[in-house]
Formats: structure tokens, C-alpha cells, sequence
């Protein structure tokens, strides 16, 4: 029960996280199509993981490849949709200040669910392994932050 309720959790902030990724890859295409281009890459990649942070827990508390399967597509749907509904919803008031609060909301929503849900989780089922736990942490944000150099990289900035 508590799996599951970590996985239906950790579903409903990725949908939440999702929609202003979605505005993000829709205004990045109107600016520029190859920025689009570059932003809907990388947001794919980081995807991968956050659908498998989805379907895993709800995997193993349902014991339904299908049901974990629904829960990854449905949060993973909202991207496409925020996109659409994001732009006509916020287009007349869109401002940096707007689209930087949007993200900064989100991003406190996903902090709060990784520390409160998902990595206390993690210690529960390796209680013997936690700098495993630690490892594969640090890993995961070293893969995000590889891959946000690539994309940098690949578009040519300079900061």
C-alpha cells in the first residue's frame, strides 16, 4: 500500500512537472524550431527515468505491468498537453516572471516528493545499502547534468 501510494505520488508530480516542460518545448519550437528541436531531446531523455519512477512502484504494489504501463503514459501525456493548453491559457499574461514561477513551483513539488517519497523509500527497500542508495543518487543527478551540458553543447551557448 505504501508503494503504491509513493508511485501514485510520484505520477501526479511528474504530470504536474510535465506541463510547464511541455510549455517550455512549445514556446522553445515557436522561438526557434531547432531550439524546440534541442529542448524536446533532452526533456525526452530525462523522461525515461521519471517514467520509470512511475511504473516501478505502481508495478509492485499492483503486480499489473499494465497498470504501472497507464500510470507512466497519463503523467507522461500531460507534457504534450501543457504545452498546448499552457500557451492558451497563459499567452496574453506570458512574462519571464510567470514562466520563471511556473518552474520554480514545479521544481519545489518534485524536490518534495524525490525528498519526502521517493528516497526514504529507497533506504526502506536497501536498508543495508544506503551508500548505494547515496551512489546511485549523485549518479542520477550526474547523468541530468551531463546531459544539460550536451544539449548546451550542442546548441553552441556561451554563458
Amino acid at each position: 500500500a505504501r508503494l503504491g501510494k509513493m508511485g501514485a505520488l510520484t505520477s501526479v508530480a511528474i504530470a504536474l512537472h510535465n506541463f510547464p516542460e511541455g510549455l517550455a518545448v512549445f514556446m522553445g519550437t515557436l522561438a526557434d524550431p531547432s531550439l524546440g528541436t534541442a529542448i524536446a531531446i533532452a526533456v525526452a531523455l530525462h523522461n525515461m527515468p521519471e517514467g520509470v519512477c512511475v511504473a516501478v512502484p505502481i508495478y509492485h504494489s499492483s503486480g499489473s505491468k499494465a497498470r504501472g504501463f497507464v500510470y507512466a503514459l497519463l503523467s507522461g501525456l500531460t507534457e504534450p498537453i501543457g504545452g498546448l493548453l499552457g500557451y492558451a491559457v497563459l499567452e496574453p499574461f506570458f512574462t519571464d516572471l510567470v514562466f520563471g514561477v511556473l518552474f520554480a513551483l514545479v521544481g519545489g513539488i518534485m524536490v518534495f516528493i524525490v525528498l519526502h517519497e521517493l528516497l526514504p523509500t529507497a533506504h526502506r527497500y536497501l536498508p543495508d545499502r544506503s551508500g548505494k542508495v547515496t551512489a546511485y543518487t549523485f549518479a542520477g543527478m550526474a547523468f541530468m547534468a551531463l546531459s544539460i551540458v550536451l544539449l548546451e553543447l550542442g546548441e553552441g551557448h556561451e554563458h
